[in-house]
């Protein structure tokens, strides 16, 4: 009997590791698809019900975060990772606690350099973790 416990929580454990290391995997697509203007990427990683709320207040949908990159309104040129923390909530559902260096287009045209603290929530669709929601606060400069 304890044998049979201890090999399910074994079992249970390496999924959610495996879905863990799949979220991380998830979360770096979409800094790749965003940096690299990658929509077939983008497509696929953002759920069709997203939000996105930047640090500024602006809140987006899906469409119009994919349409704002695509016109230029807004460029990520660079989003260097300082830390990724996975926390499974369900085993449909997991947050990311990240905070990143991002290089982006300012609302002047101008470079801006910022690190931000953002939380990506993630819904399972079939096999894929697809972004939910985005929430970011920018930090103070060291």
């Amino acid at each position: 009997m304890l044998s049979r416990i201890f090999l399910v929580l074994t079992l249970a454990a390496g999924l959610a590791l495996a879905d863990e290391k799949s979220i991380e995997t998830a979360e770096r697509a979409w800094a790749s698809g965003v940096t690299g203007k990658n929509y077939p990427v983008l497509e696929k990683v953002l759920a069709n019900d997203l939000i996105y709320s930047h640090s500024n207040g602006l809140v987006d949908t899906k469409k119009s975060y994919i349409d704002a990159l695509k016109t230029g309104k807004a460029e990520y040129y660079q989003i260097n990772y300082e830390s990724i923390r996975v926390k499974m909530l369900d085993a449909n559902t997991a947050m990311a606690f990240c905070r990143a260096f991002f290089q982006t287009k300012a609302a002047d045209g101008s470079k801006q350099e910022m690190v931000l603290a953002f939380l990506h929530v993630f819904r399972k669709n079939g096999n894929d973790w697809q972004l939910v929601g985005h929430q970011s606060a920018r930090m103070p400069a060291k």
